[in-house]
């Protein structure tokens, strides 16, 4: 009876003292103020060293796996340039008391478009996992992702990975919602490119998954089927009398933004800037009309003018062309 009474007494003791903790995941202002405290105190210090591209400082607060495995330098000198268009914030936080050593995910339950799953290895029993977004808002912005663990001796950062998360100022999510319209309004063309960007950042980092990344991925090769099914390349303009033959359309980067881009080869030399200049023009008129929406709900339309097909074997003569349509 006594040591069942001693048993229960250093049980409660310990509960008590804050030792044992129960499975748990707990987000932003559900963590304790305590804690919170601490972990963005270690926020601080990330994003400071990052900033500063300082991965000697970085290594005091990194675990000895990171550090024993070489990973991190490449990554904060990457992640350093992404300060140069702006500092970055705290979006959300995530403190996680594992049941398990397996994958586990921290499940949202948030009815916006953007809801999003924390997807992880369980580490240690206790761990911090933040994410960060620019707090100057462009075009196109960048996520940066990191996981602390509570070691024996202290908390350190161990994972840090980051990813681009807007194109154009919208997430995979809203662009695929883009696509979506785009292949209602029947512009096959710009619904394949949009789904195509939103493919391309479905997963900012490894740990970040969209709740409808399944149906962005069905999207996207439901699209590219019909699309490649459909548009035949190339595509002769016959209503320009050179006849310019389309031979590849995409999203390609111009002013920080991605607008639908056009590579086509022509029968004009294209040193003759003024020739090529005049043409184009022509294939503006014409193009709507084999390539419904391309001149719809973009504010650009860029054109790359060959004169033979680009190979990996040689460079090959180019013109490159913007066109402001609104």
């Amino acid at each position: 009876m006594q040591f069942k009474l001693i048993a229960t007494l250093f049980i409660a003791t310990v509960f008590l003292q804050g030792c044992w903790k129960p499975a748990g995941s707990w987000k932003n202002d559900q963590i304790s103020a305590s804690k919170r405290s601490d972990f963005h105190d270690l926020d601080d210090q990330l994003l400071k060293y990052l900033k500063a591209d300082d991965y000697i400082s970085l290594k005091t607060i990194e675990s000895r796996e990171i550090i024993e495995n070489g990973s991190g330098e490449k990554e904060v000198d990457e992640i350093s340039n992404l300060f140069r268009k702006s500092d970055y914030k705290l979006a959300d936080e995530y403190y996680v008391v594992n049941k398990y050593k397996d994958f586990d995910t921290v499940l949202n339950h948030s009815k916006s478009i953007n809801n999003y799953n924390v997807l992880y290895r369980g580490g240690p029993r206790e761990m911090y996992i933040a994410f960060f977004v620019p707090k100057t808002k462009t075009d196109n912005e960048w996520l940066i992702g990191a996981m602390f663990y509570k070691l024996n001796y202290g908390w350190k950062l161990s994972v840090l990975d980051f990813g681009m998360y807007k194109i154009d100022g919208k997430t995979a999510p809203e662009l695929c919602e883009t696509a979506g319209d785009e292949y209602n309004k029947h512009y096959l063309v710009n619904a394949a490119n949009y789904i195509q960007l939103a493919h391309s950042i479905e997963r900012p980092v490894a740990m970040y998954a969209y709740a409808m990344e399944d149906s962005i991925n069905n999207a996207y090769w439901r699209i590219a089927a019909e699309a490649t099914a459909k548009t035949k390349f190339p595509i002769v303009l016959n209503d320009v009398a050179t006849h310019p033959h389309i031979f590849k359309i995409f999203e390609g980067e111009f002013n920080d933004g991605y607008y639908p881009k056009i590579y086509y080869q022509t029968s004009i030399n294209v040193s003759d800037t003024n020739a090529i200049r005049k043409e184009n023009n022509e294939i503006m008129q014409a193009l709507p009309k084999v390539i419904p929406g391309i001149d719809k709900d973009s504010p650009w339309l860029l054109f790359t003018a060959f004169n033979k097909l680009p190979n990996v074997q040689e460079s090959v003569p180019r013109y490159e062309m913007d066109n402001r349509l609104k």
